[in-house]
């Protein structure tokens, strides 16, 4: 976090814009999707500011998740992104393994959207 906000104060980094942030989560974690749209938004109403002034305008989160305990896990994709600093557009895609190659490619038909 430091090392970050000292390069966009350097004056070699001043122009930079339009950032990007990725997290990706390892462990499953046995929570709704829902609930992580609601941290997701309570994170962005508390760190908006110093976010903007850093000129992040892209957030991605990878995480695989369970809504109980015996439920099976799945992958899943929260994208976060606003141009103007006041709208945030925020989606949900459920991430599926093809049988045939078995890389994960997003379900478009399962894309949950929400805005804040």
């Amino acid at each position: 976090k430091q090392w970050y906000q000292r390069r966009v104060r350097d004056p070699d980094y001043r122009k930079s814009d339009c950032n990007h942030i990725f997290l990706n989560f390892v462990p499953c974690m046995v929570i709704h999707p829902m609930i992580v749209k609601e941290k997701v938004k309570q994170f962005i109403e508390r760190y908006g500011k110093r976010l903007w002034k850093l000129r992040v305008l892209q957030a991605e989160l990878k995480m695989k998740l369970r809504e109980t305990a015996d439920s099976p896990e799945q992958s899943f994709r929260f994208f976060v992104n606003t141009e103007s600093g006041y709208s945030i557009d925020t989606n949900i895609y459920t991430a599926v393994e093809d049988p045939n190659s078995g890389l994960s490619k997003e379900n478009l038909e399962n894309l949950l959207h929400f805005d804040n």
